[in-house]
């Protein structure tokens, strides 16, 4: 039986961390790991995508159902019967563990500033590149996602956790233009790194709008422990 997106996203997911956490272990395997990290992320992008577009069909399909307003005595609708479409459950309310020092606009500029050269050196050392951009995806991107995507650990808006979701596809952008076995085009690479800080300013902005917090590890300063993403 073929598996839903949601199913193929769990399991990847489960698969990125335990790559991500091994990684840490042992950074000299990165370089041979990073054609599967690639794949991996931009799987778990179209899983996601699809997520989407199934509860948006789900949303439509539920709000134009027709509703049958004879309820018989002993059959009532429970909760998630009466035409409501069950809601996915939040991530835990903690400071995940590895989750990087200071606030937002931080690990923005750490990103910024890690992927500025990309443009000059990846034509001299394409591996080096592919390492630097996974790193930081792997080490600010995906906290980024974890918190303030729709579901994370901390309170966002529909406005920033869509702008979150395309700095996701803007970096996959990034890691294409520097991809194991591709021929590096500085170009490219060039345009790739200035669409992400683009879209890392709309991220900013949203999230200064949306007036929510910025720093994680001061939101859960009363956490007991760090928990595993």
């Amino acid at each position: 039986m073929p598996q839903s997106g949601v199913d193929r996203a769990a399991g990847l997911n489960y698969l990125f961390g335990w790559l991500r956490t091994n990684l840490k272990r042992n950074p000299e395997s990165m370089q041979r790991l990073l054609p599967v990290l690639f794949f991996v992320s931009l799987t778990l992008t179209a899983c996601k995508v699809e997520k989407s577009a199934t509860s948006a069909r789900t949303a439509r399909t539920a709000a134009t159902a027709p509703v049958d307003t004879l309820v018989r005595p002993g059959t009532e609708p429970s909760a998630n019967t009466a035409g409501v479409p069950a809601t996915a459950p939040a991530a835990p309310k903690e400071l995940a563990v590895g989750t990087p020092a200071g606030p937002l606009n931080v690990w923005i500029e750490e990103v910024e500033r890690g992927v500025a050269g990309l443009p000059e050196s990846a034509p001299k050392n394409a591996a080096a590149a592919q390492k630097r951009a996974m790193d930081l995806y792997l080490s600010r991107q995906e906290y980024i996602e974890m918190y303030w995507e729709e579901g994370g650990r901390l309170s966002t808006t529909p406005a920033l956790s869509q702008a979150v979701k395309d700095a996701e596809q803007r970096f996959h952008e990034l890691l294409a233009a520097v991809a194991p076995g591709e021929k590096v085009d500085a170009g490219k690479v060039r345009r790739a790194v200035n669409a992400l800080k683009a879209q890392y300013d709309v991220v900013l902005s949203e999230a200064r709008k949306g007036n929510v917090p910025l720093n994680p590890t001061a939101a859960f300063a009363g956490s007991t422990k760090a928990k595993n993403p």
